[in-house]
């Protein structure tokens, strides 16, 4: 069946089954089916990421007649066991909610409690053919149907990079609820999970009461926080002896921060746990809400609308992707996508992510060439071009109010008066931002004015037709390797996060030298705002790309 078949189905129909396979499809000896549960809330944020998971659930279904995903139950935790209207539509079983004096606020620990309310009720027996279960989220996307990997000595989950027992903190808390090494526990969650029923029915009871045990542990809860829940499972799970096969293509979770590339990685699920942020020219957002914004988090009280803005030219495969798969599903589901929704995706940015209104006077190409800035000879500035800023403060915006005139948004507003239009130097500052105690003027760092700080095999007229100096000088912010930040200046001065360096374009319309902490790198400038590094010595391969940040809280008291 081809995928344009694939997506043909009634999207609206209610569940009808697995699909059958087609008249003379043998399917290979082996299968092991597996059901899938979905752990649901009952709220308005889970009720439209259900609908989202169940489109791409069943379209992925009926893209393999032989595959093992075939049936499916959402398990909804709701007050009293009340149903919803989607109960009509998929396969639903409820359990009442907890309450606060079990979860404490934190509503996840529903999911152990239903799934072992579940595993006593006389639909798990009427529902549950398969020996094997896949545990998904209501935020996982499925690319494709998934295939059971499990055995019934080991469960098949994913590795989670943000947990791990080997920090003094979170091992003190490992050590008290495990009396096994800390370090065997694995740092996995039960979900995505796959694994057979007898493993569920042995851990479940024990991931359940652990889960309440360490919210109610003051201790374990500031080590934990939100991944608590997936703690009380992996404990769970190594004080009853089952073990786990970590398997990294089984999901992905993407952030424009993160550089993840979905096709080369090629994982079944997209889980879309992280926000998508970028400036509507495709640059990175780093901490903050960018200009064009895809956050499940946006959608709290109400259901993304049907066509999501089309995210930048620039933006990373993931936002394509998700965007993709987030409009074909709303489309699919016609009148069943609710008619009151929340906000676009540009209609989030409240500052501090994009671009300002930079002049290209003779003052705004100047400053961006120039620099690092100091602010009273402590705190460096970088001005860059599309009215950027950038500093220990985090990031702002600019533009030219007059000759010698800048006005800056940063920490509060301020005017930057400096002491040239085409050549400054200096500049003072009045204004909010900056009088609160934090400084009263700037100049460029004396360290990189010398004439030691240039590249002698710079060459003016070559640069100003060249490629890569076009897409390098006077941008930024420059992360390398995620580390900022890195400004390439006029006359060949490099700032790196590792001390003042050089570079100078070569022969190739789009590659510089550079040449910084004792090592020299050729590296080629993209579209995009990435660039890649080979070193010299060594061939080691970096990325680079521009990064942006918002405007730090406390900001002033951080100067």
């Amino acid at each position: 069946m081809s995928s344009e078949q694939a997506a043909a189905f009634d999207a609206k129909a209610p569940w009808s089954g697995a699909p059958a396979l087609p008249g003379g499809c043998i399917c290979p000896k082996g299968r092991r089916p597996y059901h899938t549960i979905l752990t649901a809330q009952a709220s308005t944020y889970q009720r439209w990421q259900t609908l989202i998971f169940y489109y791409h659930f069943r379209k992925a279904q009926r893209a393999n007649p032989c595959t093992e995903m075939q049936g499916f139950t959402r398990l909804l935790a709701s007050s009293n066991s009340a149903g919803d209207d989607l109960m009509s539509y998929m396969p639903t079983v409820t359990v009442s909610q907890l309450g606060f004096e079990k979860t404490r606020g934190f509503q996840v620990i529903n999911r152990p409690w239903t799934m072992m309310e579940f595993l006593k009720m006389k639909e798990w027996a009427e529902r549950i053919r398969e020996d094997y279960v896949y545990i998904a989220e209501t935020d996982h996307l499925l690319l494709a149907d998934i295939p059971n990997r499990a055995t019934p000595k080991l469960n098949v989950a994913f590795f989670f990079p943000y947990m791990s027992p080997v920090p003094a903190e979170q091992a003190n808390v490992v050590k008290r609820y495990f009396d096994g090494d800390h370090l065997s526990v694995s740092p996995v969650g039960p979900s995505p999970a796959i694994m057979h029923v007898d493993n569920l029915k042995k851990l479940t009871p024990l991931w359940y009461q652990l889960s309440v045990d360490l919210k109610h542990d003051n201790a374990a809860d500031r080590a934990f926080g939100w991944v608590l829940e997936m703690w009380g499972y992996s404990i769970a799970c190594a004080r009853v002896g089952v073990k786990h096969y970590v398997w990294q293509q089984f999901q992905i979770e993407p952030s424009a921060t993160w550089h993840q590339n979905v096709s080369a990685e090629d994982p079944y699920i997209y889980h879309y746990t992280f926000g998508v942020e970028y400036s509507l020219d495709g640059i990175p957002v780093v901490g903050a809400v960018g200009e064009w914004s895809l956050d499940k988090r946006h959608y709290f009280g109400a259901a993304p609308p049907k066509d999501l803005d089309r995210p930048p030219e620039c933006a990373q495969e993931c936002a394509w992707v998700w965007w993709r798969m987030f409009n074909e599903a709303t489309r699919a589901l016609g009148t069943m996508w609710p008619t009151a929704t929340g906000g676009n995706l540009r209609s989030f940015q409240r500052g501090g992510g994009g671009a300002g209104g930079a002049s290209e006077s003779a003052l705004g190409r100047s400053i961006v060439r120039t620099g690092p800035w100091l602010i009273d000879g402590k705190h460096k500035l970088f001005f860059h071009v599309g009215g950027r800023v950038s500093g220990p403060m985090g990031g702002g915006k600019w533009f030219t109010t007059g000759d010698t005139t800048v006005s800056l948004s940063l920490c509060g507003a301020s005017t930057l008066t400096f002491d040239h239009a085409d050549a400054p130097t200096s500049f003072t500052i009045s204004g909010s931002g900056f009088r609160s105690g934090i400084g009263k003027n700037g100049e460029v760092d004396p360290a990189f004015a010398k004439p030691s700080a240039r590249s002698q095999l710079w060459e003016a007229e070559k640069a100003a037709s060249h490629l890569g100096v076009q897409r390098l000088l006077g941008t930024g912010p420059w992360a390398w390797a995620g580390i900022s930040t890195m400004a390439f200046l006029d006359k060949g001065v490099l700032v790196t996060p590792w001390g003042s360096g050089t570079w100078y374009p070569t022969e190739t319309e789009d590659a510089v030298v550079l040449s910084f902490a004792g090592a020299k790198h050729r590296v080629v400038a993209h579209g995009c705002h990435k660039f890649t590094s080979v070193r010299e010595s060594d061939e080691q391969r970096v990325e680079g790309w521009i990064q942006l940040s918002s405007s730090r809280g406390g900001c002033l008291q951080s100067w």
